[in-house]
């Protein structure tokens, strides 16, 4: 799996084949707006202790999402 990050903020996962398990680096301190946008085979996040917050829309389409992991250092969810 590859990961577009910068300044500690997600900007978009970049899934290799046919993944549906994302599993966030510790480096991680925002999901961004639109980071999993789209990625229709994903089916399970997992968020390391280091992020803080998810902004608004980071799962939009993503239809065979079952589970996200959210640690409790989560302070801000957006829409």
């Amino acid at each position: 799996m590859s990961f577009e990050i910068r300044n500690g903020t997600l900007k978009r996962w970049l899934p290799e084949n046919s993944e549906t398990k994302a599993l966030i680096p510790d480096e991680v301190k925002e999901i961004g707006q639109g980071a999993f946008k789209d990625c229709v085979l994903l089916e399970y996040v997992e968020l390391p202790e280091s992020v803080e917050s998810i902004s608004p829309y980071a799962f939009k389409g993503c239809t065979a999402l079952e589970s996200v992991v959210i640690p409790e250092s989560v302070s801000m969810i957006g829409g």
